[in-house]
């Protein structure tokens, strides 16, 4: 009995035969005769072999060729539940699905990177922004965790939950207020996040903390142009705005 991935699979007169790859990345020759019997391990119905799924092969070992001759073969065709972290991509214009990039600090091993992952987002599918757990729209750029189900042998996830990291801190200058909104423009003076490398629009609600240099409570009369502040909020990839958690006035 093993276990692994199908891989170069070949059609022959009188059946098929395929190299396992094995999750220690083994690899072994197997011979699927017409007799071989294929299942899903989901309701044992017949199915046919393909490339990239995961089964567990049944059968005789030949310990001088190294074959293995297979009399079941079970795919499995089970979905199961994976927590990927990655970066939003090629979103597309009705939502429905995405590519996952490796989150920019994954190195990878010695094949390099992480490899992208395809993303389908159902009706069903939770997206929350982890500032405040409330639904957010999807946006290329954005920093997620992935909740979903995977099919053995598959790269697709199917999401069943999005978690947006749109919780972000910059610092800078004020270039410009507007009373009537709550509202000012922050020039960029040093690192931290700036989605255009120069300014962010910030807003400022009720839930706001604002706070004088001295650590004492302020209020939006404090922000004037010129102020240098740092700001922790929740950024909107879609409308391009700030939310402000705290603000701190230096």
């Amino acid at each position: 009995m093993a276990d692994g991935i199908v891989s170069n699979l070949q059609a022959g007169a009188n059946g098929s035969t395929f190299t396992l790859i094995t999750p220690s990345t083994q690899t072994l020759s197997v011979a699927v005769p017409i007799s071989t019997r294929i299942l899903l391990r989901s309701d044992r119905s017949a199915t046919t072999l393909a490339n990239g799924q995961f089964v567990r092969v049944e059968g005789l070992l030949n310990r001088t060729t190294k074959t293995l001759t297979a009399k079941v073969i079970v795919v499995d065709d089970l979905p199961r539940r994976c927590e990927k972290p990655g970066v939003v991509s090629a979103l597309a214009v009705d939502g429905g699905s995405f590519t996952l990039l490796p989150p920019p600090e994954a190195q990878g091993g010695p094949n390099g990177p992480p490899p992208s992952i395809p993303v389908v987002v159902t009706a069903e599918t939770r997206i929350i922004g982890v500032s405040d757990g409330s639904p957010i729209a999807l946006a290329d750029g954005q920093r997620v965790v992935v909740i979903g189900t995977q099919v053995a042998g598959s790269p697709t996830i199917t999401a069943l939950g999005i978690r947006v990291d749109d919780v972000v801190r910059t610092q800078g200058a004020v270039a410009s207020v507007t009373a009537s909104t709550a509202t000012f423009v922050l020039t960029s003076a040093g690192p931290g996040f700036v989605p255009d490398g120069t300014s962010v629009l910030v807003a400022t609600n009720e839930r706001t903390v604002i706070l004088r240099p001295r650590g004492d409570r302020g209020s939006f009369s404090d922000i004037k142009v010129g102020a240098r502040l740092a700001v922790v909020g929740a950024y909107d990839a879609v409308t391009q705005v700030l939310t402000a958690l705290e603000i701190r006035l230096r």
